[in-house]
């Protein structure tokens, strides 16, 4: 009799190691470093609980629950929010705003009039290059 195991996809590492094969090429070594420390911690600790005191009143259960897909492109978000997204702006915000959305920073719904001296916003990719 042969024991064989099966191995249950996990969506976090696969969606970290095309994360990783995509942008390795194009970022500094000390930057995949990071990230790779970074994912191996979030694999060794997971999830917050409610038991540990910067969470107990942030149940996150939910969101470790559901099916993760990581976005692609958030261009097809923001051609599709651009003539609705004025709907979510406030006037107090109609010269300091930044908008992301799926985590991708977009200057064009953003508005960046009167930042401090010495403040630079970015893209961090296009930083990077």
């Amino acid at each position: 009799m042969t024991v064989e195991l099966i191995k249950i996809p996990d969506p976090y590492t696969d969606a970290f190691r095309r994360l990783l094969a995509k942008s390795s090429q194009t970022e500094p070594s000390w930057l995949t470093q990071s990230r790779e420390a970074a994912f191996e911690y979030f694999k060794r600790s997971g999830f917050p609980t409610v038991r540990e005191e910067d969470w107990k009143y942030t149940n996150v259960s939910p969101i470790a629950r559901t099916r993760f897909t990581p976005t692609s492109d958030a261009t097809v978000v923001a051609d599709s929010l651009n003539g609705n997204a004025k709907a979510f702006f406030y006037d107090e915000t109609r010269d300091s705003r930044l908008v992301f959305l799926n985590g991708v920073f977009h200057q064009n719904l953003s508005a960046m009039n009167n930042l401090p001296n010495g403040v630079v916003i970015g893209d961090f990719a296009e930083v990077m290059r």
